[in-house]
């Protein structure tokens, strides 16, 4: 089957850093996602905790690629701007290709870190990517980008962190859960031992009862 290879040139990828600036401690976490679905829908966000002394920031940015391009549409939160490789989106957006969205707080948008005042600012907004149908066949993965990896069909889908909305998180990963629970392993004791005791019943009746049984 003839397959065609595409490289996506990307320099960022998931990192936590920390650094002075101007006096302050400047502490990042950024979640970098990459989509390689025909329709996405996905939420972007941005958490800040700010402070005289620190500042705390966490955001989630969501990278696409669809060499059959793209409609991009996003509904923001109250507050919130979203950005398209830094630039405001203002209105849908066609015939993309690839891009990164993210979102940010309107009272700290286009400020250095140190300058933000103190408070706490959260922002989000949902990307909905609408690709077109082409002669390109798109392998429907999310992966988050981290250093030093290597990506292929068989990597396990991620799930966007949502900084803003903690609740969305909660959700446990059941299928890398393969241990056994204590009630199965109850379960599965006791019908071992019932196992055990019937096949030395059978032992027992048909062969040691019928050496003790006298000839008629």
């Amino acid at each position: 089957i003839p397959q065609t290879v595409f490289i996506f040139p990307n320099k960022d990828y998931s990192v936590y850093k920390s650094f002075e600036l101007n006096g302050k401690r400047i502490k990042i976490e950024e979640k970098i996602y990459l989509a390689l679905q025909k329709d996405v829908k996905q939420t972007v966000s941005h958490y800040v905790e700010s402070s005289s002394k620190e500042v705390k920031q966490q955001y989630t940015e969501l990278n696409f690629y669809n060499p059959n391009e793209a409609t991009i549409t996003e509904n923001s939160g109250k507050g919130s701007i979203s950005l398209f490789d830094d630039d405001k989106i203002t209105e849908k957006l066609k015939n993309k290709k690839f891009g990164a969205i993210k979102v940010v707080h309107e009272k700290i948008d286009g400020k250095s870190q140190d300058k933000f005042e103190d408070g706490t600012y959260k922002a989000t907004s949902e990307i909905t990517i609408e690709g077109n149908t082409g002669s390109y066949t798109l392998p429907e993965k999310l992966f988050e980008l981290t250093s030093d990896t290597i990506y292929s069909i068989s990597t396990k889908n991620a799930k966007m962190v949502n900084f803003v909305d903690t609740d969305a998180d909660t959700d446990a990963d059941t299928d890398a859960d393969t241990g056994l629970s204590g009630g199965i392993i109850a379960v599965i004791v006791i019908v071992c031992i019932i196992a055990v005791a019937a096949i030395a019943f059978c032992v027992y009746w048909f062969v040691f009862r019928n050496k003790e049984t006298p000839a008629a």
